[in-house]
């Protein structure tokens, strides 16, 4: 059986049906859906354009380049929010274990990124054993070129500031 992201999210969405309160799943339910209504389309990074030309911070202290990223063919870059991301820390394992295999046989370059730092993402890496590599984009610089960021709505900006369960 292949493993997806997708199923790997289901899970995490009923883990969170049985143990959220009906309010914290309203919000959330609330976000995404403005989430996926807010996001214009046009302005994000489509087949074909032109990559803009950036350099990383990896959690190992490297600078990861486009141009020696893609010296030798194509790459795959995934973002994600933070190391502490629910999200984040069910689908990075699951890119891990059913993408990356085939993707360093090929020789392809997988490049997870982050706005968080990097002595922090180095977290995430090591709970999760994670063979690629991990970068930063501070302040989302690159996330913003490729049109692909987002704001959360200010409930649920103070909702992050609440601990879960009350």
């Amino acid at each position: 059986m292949t493993e997806s992201v997708r199923a790997a999210l289901g899970a995490l969405q009923d883990e969170r049906d049985h143990s959220w309160t009906p309010a914290q799943l309203g919000l959330n339910a609330s976000q995404r859906h403005e989430l996926v209504i807010g996001f214009d389309q046009s302005r994000a990074i489509k087949i074909g354009d032109p990559m803009p030309n950036f350099s990383l911070e990896a959690v190992d202290g490297t600078t990861i380049r486009l141009d020696s990223l893609i010296a030798t063919g194509p790459a795959v870059l995934i973002f994600f929010r933070f190391a502490g991301c629910p999200a984040c820390n069910v689908a990075l394992p699951v890119y891990q274990r059913a993408l990356w295999p085939t993707l360093r046989d090929l020789g392809v370059p997988l490049v997870a990124i982050s706005p968080q730092i990097p002595s922090r993402l180095s977290e995430i890496q090591q709970r999760h054993a994670l063979d690629f590599t991990i970068a930063t984009d501070r302040d989302n610089h690159l996330a913003r070129q490729f049109g692909i960021t987002f704001e959360a709505n200010s409930a649920t900006q103070q909702a992050a500031t609440i601990p879960l369960g009350r």
